[in-house]
């Protein structure tokens, strides 16, 4: 385990990853976390991109970072770019 060999954990997630990232820094402490192009839930993404399909019944899993925002006690850096 990461934890038992080193004092601090940092973050990092880019894109899609930063999904997984938030999920990750809101169940583990972490020293740190980045997030460089982030999105609000994979679900509006996809709704964004084909509104003609009910993404809400399509998609498993749908990496909410909104949700999770909350649950984040770690300093956070935010990179944000108008394309990604």
């Amino acid at each position: 385990m990461v934890s038992k060999r080193h004092a601090h954990t940092s973050v990092i997630g880019r894109s899609i990853g930063t999904g997984v990232a938030t999920y990750v820094a809101s169940v583990k402490p972490v020293y740190k976390l980045a997030l460089v192009t982030p999105f609000d839930s994979a679900e509006h993404i996809a709704q964004d991109s084909y509104p003609i399909y009910p993404m809400s019944l399509l998609l498993l899993d749908k990496y909410n970072s909104f949700d999770r925002v909350n649950k984040i006690t770690a300093p956070t850096l935010i990179i944000l770019a108008e394309n990604d």
